[in-house]
């Protein structure tokens, strides 16, 4: 299927599958920074990143404007999602300034409904 949508996320949880869907398929692929900073450079994109500090972080990698958009995404077939992953865990109850996200390793992923 034909992807029509594509939104930019910093985290996936099994609560984003619709609570109608009895079983599904995802397909979820390491992607590399330059196919991201493409993607979103060359394509329409809503964002759903839920915090200022690293929406701000993404827009200085990216070369993209990204904005804080705290709000519940629920998985869509029609839709591609690029994911922005932090790896290691954040100290609890801290928002991190952006010099503290460059220090932090992290990862891209896309995922798709494959069915």
């Amino acid at each position: 299927m034909q992807k029509t949508k594509i939104v930019l996320l910093n985290a996936v949880s099994l609560s984003m599958i619709p609570e109608e869907w009895t079983e599904t398929t995802l397909r979820v692929r390491k992607t590399s920074l330059e196919e991201v900073r493409t993607l979103l450079t060359t394509h329409e994109f809503e964002s759903a990143v839920g915090h200022q500090s690293t929406a701000d972080f993404l827009t200085a990698l990216l070369g993209v404007q990204i904005k804080a958009e705290r709000r519940q995404v629920t998985f869509q077939p029609d839709t591609l999602y690029v994911v922005f992953q932090l790896i290691g865990r954040l100290p609890e109850g801290r928002v991190l300034t952006e010099e503290e996200l460059r220090a932090i390793n992290y990862r891209f992923y896309t995922v798709e409904v494959l069915a």
